[in-house]
């Protein structure tokens, strides 16, 4: 059985011409990767399976969802079938959340408006659906707010909001493209898991193509809104013909010149840097216990020189960074 299947997709937005001819299926339990670079039409092809189009879009072609053909759908079959049938990851978790909601509030009112469930089972279903998203309430309780979570975390509350009712397939559109390389791994373990443990099947849209071979059971490759490759990931590097396939390839092992070392003073010397950040007092009269975010932070940075900074989320690069430009009370 076919869960997603697109066959010869048309859209035009205004007149325009965006995909052109895009064929490409995903069974259950099977990830399919689809990459390109910015405009290539990713999103589009995403974003047309669930008809959540611009206004002015013309659609042809065929798109079946479990069996179910998409474009002729009423809009009230199409909301149902948002979220019930398809699940979607957005890019930026920081815009796909309410920021003036609880991160609770959040998923259960998806279980909420679907299935009209009592508000006493929307939050054990919520709480459950965080858990199972490594976002346990012992942890993280159900009533925080997205601007208290880290970016791993937030994009842990969009994943448990689009698995909340259990879709059978799910999109996640650039799902780790701001996380840094630790938290993105976790990310992708974490999606691996859920299509393992739920039979669903993932579409995985990125630019990064070490991050689509790595989850990816399928890739499609997509250019100037059409496909131009489709491969088992697994053999992608062996089999590929098409030159813009080839070029993601030699350009994913891009080495850059290397300047000479230079022996000249430096512009930039940081020498002993720390930060310390007061934490609340734990009783009236105690003194505040402090946190350090930086350091003994030491660098010099010549002309000509390009000095990388980096580190996983909560190491202290941006508060280096705001010491360095004075931007630090």
């Amino acid at each position: 059985m076919t869960l997603l299947d697109i066959h010869n997709l048309a859209l035009s937005i205004h007149g325009t011409p965006v995909l052109k001819g895009i064929s490409l299926d995903i069974a259950p339990g099977e990830v399919c990767g689809v990459i390109g670079e910015s405009g290539s039409g990713k999103s589009l092809t995403a974003l047309s399976a669930m008809q959540l189009l611009p206004e002015g879009s013309d659609c042809s072609g065929r798109i079946t969802v479990a069996g179910r053909d998409v474009l002729s759908m009423r809009e009230a079959e199409l909301c149902r079938m948002r979220g019930a049938d398809v699940g979607m990851v957005f890019q930026e978790p920081m815009t796909a959340l309410n920021p003036v909601q609880t991160i609770g509030h959040q998923v259960a009112e998806t279980v909420l408006i679907h299935e009209g469930a009592s508000k006493a089972e929307a939050i054990s279903r919520a709480a459950e659906t965080l858990a199972r998203c490594e976002l346990p309430q012992s942890r993280f309780p159900l009533d925080r707010y997205p601007h208290e979570l880290s970016g791993g975390q937030r994009q842990r509350v969009v994943i448990a909001i689009a698995i909340a009712l259990g879709p059978k397939l799910l999109i996640a559109d650039e799902p780790t493209t701001a996380l840094d390389v630790t938290t993105q791994a976790e990310i992708l373990s974490l999606l691996r898991r859920l299509v393992n443990e739920d039979g669903m099947g993932l579409m995985l849209i990125s630019h990064d193509l070490a991050v689509v071979t790595g989850l990816a059971d399928d890739v499609v490759i997509m250019k100037e809104g059409e496909v131009v490759e489709r491969r088992a990931a697994r053999t992608l590097h062996r089999d590929m013909t098409h030159p813009y396939t080839k070029a993601l390839f030699e350009a994913s092992g891009h080495q850059p010149d290397r300047t000479e070392s230079r022996i000249e003073e430096p512009l930039l010397k940081v020498e002993n840097v720390s930060r310390d950040y007061l934490l609340p007092r734990r009783t009236l009269l105690g003194a505040h216990p402090a946190m350090r975010a930086v350091d003994d932070v030491r660098f010099e940075i010549r002309r000509g020189e390009c000095v990388g900074l980096v580190g996983e989320s909560g190491c202290g690069k941006s508060t280096l960074t705001r010491a360095i430009l004075g931007l630090e009370p």
